[in-house]
């Protein structure tokens, strides 16, 4: 994560933002292999749409507005190969994060309507402002490590490309078809 943040203390991952931050970035690394697809409860909840809802949750959770934040961003840095096959295109189309977010707020209905109901707020008051103001793409690592000017740091990638082949076959012929 880039941005001006702390730690709630006694919690896990209690991330939140400084009353003057003015960025709010999330980058995901990849080499070879693709996002994770969802969860146990949650099978089409995918880590696109469990990291866009986590960024709004963030900010809400820092009694903070999107339109604070000169930066909000969410990027994949990946191997431009994958970026061209399309391996993110699904997870990062807006209505596809919009659908699963809103399907995921949708399972508490059943069995917690507060909690439901809070949800559907938060979804109408942080979640889809935030999904309008990011900067939602992957990024190739390539055009990254163009910028640094440092061998050290081709070399390194290049090291990772070697020794993350073995990751490759996740691009099949019929998985390529899909994308």
């Amino acid at each position: 994560m880039i941005g001006h943040f702390g730690f709630r203390p006694g919690t896990k991952t209690g991330l939140t933002l400084t009353t003057d931050s003015k960025q709010f970035v999330v980058i995901e690394a990849k080499m070879f292999s693709p996002l994770s697809k969802g969860t146990s409860n949650a099978p089409y909840y995918d880590q696109a749409a469990r990291i866009m809802a986590c960024i709004a949750w963030i900010i809400s959770q820092s009694h903070r507005s999107v339109d604070d934040f000169e930066s909000l961003g969410f990027y994949v840095f990946a191997p431009e190969e994958q970026i061209t096959k399309g391996v993110f295109k699904a997870q990062f189309d807006v209505s596809s994060i919009r659908k699963k977010v809103k399907l995921r707020i949708d399972d508490y209905s059943g069995h917690d309507k507060k909690k439901n109901s809070d949800l559907q707020t938060w979804y109408r008051d942080f979640f889809t402002p935030a999904l309008g103001h990011i900067d939602l793409r992957p990024i190739p690592w390539k055009s990254m490590i163009d910028k640094t000017h440092d061998p050290a740091i081709q070399s390194f990638y290049d090291q990772c490309r070697r020794f993350n082949e073995k990751e490759k076959p996740f691009v099949t012929k019929a998985t390529e078809a899909k994308w």
